[in-house]
């Protein structure tokens, strides 16, 4: 779990990872999905990445070998990640846990944490940000059965009990055709779906 690396590098007192606080998932999706947060990715203190292939060869990636960008990377769907190695430096205890705090406070300040979520859902557009365009869209508090719009931060969909996949992706579908209806812009999902057709996302 990404949560583990993170709590174990700040506690050898090694910095670099410390904004990764609370975000959720595991080492091999935030590499993938080139997780961040607070100014910092996951690929800036990657050196390399260990993968099995689908017919069980494994190979290995220097950092250089990836393209990383704003929540992907080269990666490939069907290559398992195995382990991967980073270069982080020595700071003073002391500066780490603020640099920690201040993640974790920007976190609880910004985000529902009370509330099962899957982080953000749509990536910031290149001008606005998602949740900025999902909240002037009057989308806040939208639900549908169990599955709502955040009123707290509009890019984090809520599960308020038993929300069902299907209830999600109706009302990113809704968020989706309701932005591009009013602003023109197009939302790209920031999560990745699973068991969905592809037309569905």
């Amino acid at each position: 779990m990404l949560g583990k690396l993170v709590k174990e590098t700040i506690k050898q007192n090694l910095t670099g990872l410390e904004s990764l606080v609370g975000v959720p998932g595991t080492l091999g999706g935030a590499l993938t999905m080139n997780a961040g947060a607070f100014g910092g990715e996951i690929s800036n203190y990657l050196i390399s990445v260990d993968v099995m292939r689908m017919n069980g060869d494994i190979h290995k990636y220097n950092a250089k070998d990836i393209n990383f960008s704003y929540r992907n990377s080269s990666l490939k769907s069907d290559e398992f990640i195995l382990s991967a190695k980073f270069i982080l430096n020595e700071e003073d205890p002391n500066l780490i846990q603020e640099k920690r705090r201040a993640a974790s406070q920007g976190r609880k300040t910004n985000q529902p944490l009370k509330f099962r979520s899957a982080g953000s859902v749509f990536k910031n557009t290149p001008k606005y940000a998602a949740g900025y365009l999902i909240d002037r869209a009057g989308l806040k508090g939208t639900r549908i059965g169990d599955a709502e719009i955040s009123t707290h931060h509009a890019n984090f969909f809520l599960n308020r009990g038993n929300a069902s996949a299907k209830e999600m992706l109706e009302l990113i579908e809704l968020t989706k055709s309701t932005v591009m209806k009013k602003f023109n812009i197009k939302l790209e999902l920031e999560l990745k779906t699973l068991g969905f057709d592809s037309t569905e996302n």
